[in-house]
């Protein structure tokens, strides 16, 4: 199953995150306590969560991890 069929499911019941340009889709999970927050995003084939207090600084930790991942060209 690819990640972006994994990834629908909880999008689907969340706030959803459009101004993120590194990621193909994101959302903001509202099931976590309060005082925490929690960004899930998928970018080609890769998804990457972040539970955290402060929302900017989560979305800087999914950026650096994302682009921590080596591009893979295509064969």
């Amino acid at each position: 199953m690819l990640r972006k069929e994994l990834f629908a499911g909880p999008a689907q019941v969340s706030r959803s995150e459009t101004g993120l340009a590194f990621a193909d889709e994101a959302y903001w999970n509202p099931s976590l306590p309060k005082g925490t927050c929690g960004l899930s995003l998928r970018t080609e084939n890769l998804i990457v969560s972040v539970e955290l207090w402060d929302e900017r600084e989560a979305a800087k930790i999914a950026e650096a991890a994302v682009n921590a991942v080596p591009v893979q060209d295509p064969d």
